[in-house]
């Protein structure tokens, strides 16, 4: 059979360049903090509408079907003209993709099996839109933590799962430089960045050395600057993020809930003043229930967020090096946590639930005696946000963890790999595999 990469002119697979990271400072933009996973963790539009519009299926369907009472002849002439209607919407398709801004040629990187980014969606005769504020007009965005975080990884993942990634999220200090050049290559190649800048020197091993309150004081108001117009340089929204997880019980070093609403402010406020008017700014809190009683007070104000959003992990006792199955946990219960607890107690403290929700990590320990269970884990993932619409971004972390014991790697076992490539297929995270990383206007 012809493949539909043969029949179109010139299928493209947006990519970056291949050339690793390389920062300016030690560490600089990549996952520094030593931690990692946390132990205990790893377990916003105002008025946005959780149900936003779905696609509907090509109009020839029904036409197929009544033709399947004809004769022999009829079906083969049918199934030829859909067929060939088909191939010349996908390439047309791809003609109409390949001029978006930021999209980049790389001929060869995906494996023949890869589907090519510039189709149409799966079921639909019109593309999947973006807003200013990056939530999708259908689907879930897709995104990666990947080790090491060159584009170079990257690619190999997304040849491996058979797509393109979305999203891509980094980690920076408070004196980093940004964009780094892992960065600007992503957005080249049409991905949308997330970005977390925590209140720390990744130099340093003192991680209690930048305080909530030298950030709201203004002791690095230079350097916030400076990462402040690298972001407004890269004239693409961007998902900012100020010290996520600052519910974990270790950041309490950092100063006090008040202390971190004020440095959030202050932060948020100084990005504006700097012309980075691109920052989307999304919350992000721990998911485990042991870490919620703190998440309340740590509430910016909803004119202050944008996007909330939560780090989700079956970690079954990983960081004791001691991982027992039985304490499996599914996606749907390890999301579920900080989802309940927002939609119960969220409005109690003032904050607007109506917001575009985001599991900003999400990962489950790959059981050596039990990789299957692993497996279910994530192929779980469709299903689960189907039931929750207001969910519209997913980052999968394809990473180690805290201890060595805490191995979260998905494409390193291949029943693993099978489950995550379903699972990106699957509507609705495939239904916004095209999104890119410019608003349509």
């Amino acid at each position: 059979m012809i493949t539909l990469a043969a029949q179109c002119a010139n299928p493209r697979w947006v990519a970056g360049s291949g050339s690793a990271l390389a920062g300016a400072r030690p560490m600089g933009g990549n996952w520094p903090p030593p931690q990692g996973p946390s132990s205990t963790v790893r377990t916003g539009v105002p008025g946005a509408s959780p149900n936003l519009p779905t696609m509907s299926s090509p109009p020839w369907g029904l036409m197929v079907r009544w033709m399947r009472r004809r004769t022999d002849l009829s079906k083969a002439v049918v199934i030829a003209l859909v067929g060939g209607l088909g191939s010349l919407a996908a390439c047309t398709g791809s003609a109409a993709r390949d001029s978006t801004p930021g999209s980049t040629s790389s001929a060869g990187t995906a494996s023949a099996a890869t589907p090519s980014p510039s189709r149409t969606l799966p079921g639909s005769s019109r593309r999947c839109t973006l807003s200013a504020k990056l939530i999708p007009s259908c689907g879930v965005l897709w995104g990666i933590v990947a080790s090491p975080h060159t584009t170079t990884r990257i690619k190999q993942v997304e040849s491996r799962v058979g797509r393109t990634f979305n999203l891509v999220y980094r980690f920076h200090d408070v004196q980093d430089t940004i964009p780094s050049a892992l960065e600007k290559q992503s957005v080249a190649a049409g991905k949308i960045l997330h970005l977390t800048i925590d209140s720390r020197d990744y130099s340093s091993t003192d991680t209690a050395a930048v305080s909530w309150t030298d950030v709201a004081a203004g002791n690095y108001d230079s350097s916030l600057t400076a990462e402040a117009k690298g972001i407004a340089s890269l004239h693409v929204p961007v998902f900012v993020t100020f010290d996520h997880e600052a519910n974990l019980s270790r950041r309490q070093q950092l100063g006090s809930p008040a202390d971190f609403v004020a440095a959030w402010r202050h932060v948020h406020n100084l990005f504006g003043q700097a012309g980075a008017s691109n920052a989307v700014w999304t919350w992000v809190m721990a998911g485990a229930a042991d870490n919620l009683d703190r998440a309340a007070a740590l509430w910016p104000g909803n004119s202050y967020v944008d996007w909330i959003g939560w780090d989700v992990y079956n970690g079954s006792g990983c960081s004791s090096n001691r991982i027992d199955p039985s304490k499996f946990r599914t996606f749907a219960e390890s999301m579920g946590v900080f989802f309940s607890w927002l939609q119960h107690t969220g409005p109690t403290v003032g904050i607007d639930i109506r917001k575009p929700l985001m599991i900003s990590e999400a990962a489950s320990i790959v059981y050596p005696t039990a990789p299957n269970l692993t497996a279910s884990w994530y192929a779980a993932i469709p299903s689960v946000l189907k039931a929750h619409p207001q969910v519209k971004a997913i980052t999968l972390w394809d990473n180690q963890g805290s201890t060595s014991g805490c191995n979260y790697t998905f494409d390193s076992v291949p029943s693993v790999l099978s489950a995550v490539t379903a699972a990106g297929q699957e509507a609705p995270v495939a239904n916004a595999m095209r999104v890119g990383n410019r608003p349509d206007r």
